[in-house]
This record gives C-alpha cells, sequence and structure tokens, in this order.
C-alpha cells in the first residue's frame, strides 16, 4: 500500500504544472490552528502547510480558515477574506487575492471597541498587494477597509505585538 500511495504522488507531481516545490512536499501536510482572544471573541486560524524546499523557501499551504466566536455565535470563513473594494484594487495592480496568507493576528481597542485584525502576506516584495490588513468586530463582521480602525504608524507598531501564525513563511 505505501508503495503504491508513494509511486502514485510520483506520477502526479511528474504531471503538475505548479512546480517542484509542491511535489517534493506532498505527504507531508501538517494542520496549525493559532488562536487568540480579542475583547469577548475568539479567533481561531487554522493552516495546512507543508515545509518548503529549505529554510528560505515559503511553505506550500492550502487556503486558510478563520472561525470566530462570540457571544455563543460562530463564524467560519475561507481566506483570504476581503472585501469586494480590496479584491478589485488588488486584481487592478495585477495581484492574485489567493496568494494572501495570514501570517499574524492580533487585537486591537479603539475607542472601547475590540477589533480583531489579519495582517496577509505574499511571503515578499513591494507592491501594493504584496501586504494587506482586515480588521473584524468582536461579532465577527469583515470591516470595510475604508472604515478601518487603525492606520499607519498605529499598525506598524501593532505588526510587532501580534501572534505570528503558522502559515507561508519559513521558520
Amino acid at each position: 500500500m505505501m508503495k503504491t500511495k508513494q509511486y502514485t504522488q510520483s506520477i502526479l507531481c511528474g504531471l503538475a504544472l505548479t512546480g517542484v516545490s509542491v511535489c517534493q512536499a506532498a505527504g507531508t501536510y501538517k494542520t496549525f490552528t493559532d488562536e487568540i482572544n480579542c475583547g469577548k471573541a475568539k479567533l481561531s486560524i487554522q493552516s495546512t502547510c507543508a515545509r518548503g524546499d529549505d529554510d528560505m523557501s515559503l511553505n506550500v499551504c492550502k487556503p486558510q480558515k478563520m472561525t470566530m466566536s462570540s457571544a455563543g455565535a460562530v463564524r467560519s470563513a475561507a481566506l483570504p477574506e476581503l472585501n469586494q473594494g480590496d479584491i478589485k484594487s488588488i486584481k487592478e495592480e495585477e495581484g492574485s487575492v489567493s496568494e494572501l496568507y495570514v501570517i499574524r493576528m492580533g487585537c486591537a481597542q479603539v475607542a472601547n471597541a475590540n477589533y480583531a485584525i489579519l495582517y496577509y502576506s505574499v511571503g515578499g516584495g513591494t507592491a501594493p498587494y504584496s501586504e494587506f490588513w482586515t480588521a473584524y468586530d468582536e461579532s465577527g463582521k469583515l470591516l470595510d477597509s475604508k472604515n478601518f480602525p487603525l492606520h499607519g504608524n498605529a499598525l506598524e507598531k501593532m505588526y510587532k505585538k501580534m501572534k505570528k501564525v503558522n502559515s507561508i513563511m519559513p521558520e
């Protein structure tokens, strides 16, 4: 059975158009769950990833999942979760929304309200779409980026305090 599985993976990898790193990672995916509490809400990010080819290569990950629970209500979403205006903006810059992965998460308190903050990255680069921030209120509602609770320096300061999420970034 084991030889058959390895043989099947070898054939599939030989036929794959996506590149060698995905094939080298075949069968070595591991699921991680990272959690934080943010006011009355609990936020969980689930990432299923395989280690990159070496210590400098990005990990290979499947789409992440988010669960946010508050006051008995549970909301789940596939990530990246962005509003339509942000998706349009990324596509206009020739970026790909599917390349964004949450690499950090945190909680910010602004004017007596708590917001779960997710920081997305494509794993490097300086293009406008290579990093992205999203915020959720305590009920789990995704906020429009025009109504974002933090801007500029406040976000940069927060980044250092945010919890690292197991995903595309090498350890």
